[in-house]
């Protein structure tokens, strides 16, 4: 886990990330709120964002991303 605390904030953002690829998995920002990525087993690129809640961990907000054969986007949910 990593952070940084900012001037004038209360507290930090912090970080994780996954040990094999690097990616970013999780950011929780100052307020609480927690950003969850996933990402596509094959591709390397993102297949959903999730915003968890403060306290009660329920989903505020989400997107899922789907590719084509040459990984461009061609969908997006929102939730």
């Amino acid at each position: 886990m990593i952070g940084v605390n900012l001037d004038g904030l209360a507290s930090s953002f912090t970080w994780e990330y996954d040990e094999t690829s690097g990616f970013l998995n999780r950011l929780t920002y100052p307020n609480g709120m927690v950003r969850r990525n996933i990402y596509h087993p094959k591709l390397n690129l993102v297949a959903s964002i999730g915003y968890e809640k403060q306290g009660n961990g329920g989903m505020a907000a989400g997107h899922e991303y789907q590719y084509d054969a040459l990984t461009r986007p061609v969908q997006r949910r929102d939730s």
